[in-house]
Order: structure tokens, then sequence, then C-alpha cells
């Protein structure tokens, strides 16, 4: 068995998301695409969480029944999820993964044919170097 890059077809590609650049300010860490003229196409996108557990992520969601989860304490257990269902919104994939220490995660999209507008992901905040 090969790498996967040199069993995909010549025009395909596997890499980390900086290739993926279709949407400035709107990088995942993972992307596999086709190659274009000029930009290349986002196939299938993903993102890596270290010490991450979708089964917390999809406890807080079932938990609050018919409410929001926003609310919940618990709302940075689903951000992964959210961030990558909005790559698959903004690049129009319908295939999106979660990559953990733990886990693969994939989840299949149901992109309405004509775009919807989305919010901006919030940005991440980091503190200043010391």
């Amino acid at each position: 068995m090969g790498p996967v890059s040199v069993v995909l077809p010549s025009d395909s590609f596997i890499t980390s998301g900086g290739r993926v650049t279709q949407h400035p300010g709107c990088v995942p860490d993972w992307g596999a695409g086709k190659d274009g003229v000029g930009r290349s196409k986002a196939i299938v996108l993903g993102d890596t969480k270290f010490n991450w557990s979708s089964t917390n992520a999809f406890n807080v969601i079932q938990s609050v029944g018919n409410r929001s989860y926003e609310d919940s304490p618990s709302i940075e257990l689903v951000r992964p999820i959210e961030q990558v269902q909005y790559y698959g919104a903004v690049y129009k994939c319908r295939y999106v993964y979660i990559i953990s220490d733990q886990e693969l995660v994939v989840m299949r999209l149901h992109l309405p044919p004509s775009h919807v507008r989305t919010s901006p992901r919030p940005q991440r905040t980091r503190p200043p170097p010391s």
C-alpha cells in the first residue's frame, strides 16, 4: 500500500488547509481537493482537535432537548462541530471531519442548492506575548 497522495488521481491531493484557500480567512487544518485553473477546489475539509471527544460534544447537544445549547456551560465542546460545519458551508463541501487523538469523526452535510449567508466564525483570542 502506497501513500494516499500517490494513489490518488493526478489532479487530486490531500494537504494541510493552507493549500485550500478559496476563501481567505477560512482556512481549515486539512483539505483534500482537485487542482483547478487558478485555485484548487476543496472536496473534503477537516480540523484537528487535541483532547476532544465527540461523545461529550454530542451529549451537550442532546442534553438540552428543544432548547439552544448556546447557553450551556459546556458550549466549547460543541465548537469544533460548528467549526467544520462552517467550513463545509463556506466551501460548499458535503463532507467534513474532525481528527482528535482518540477518534475520527466524519460528517455528511446537507447543503442547500443556493448560497446561504453564514455568520463569521468567532475570532480566536490569544493572550499577548510576554
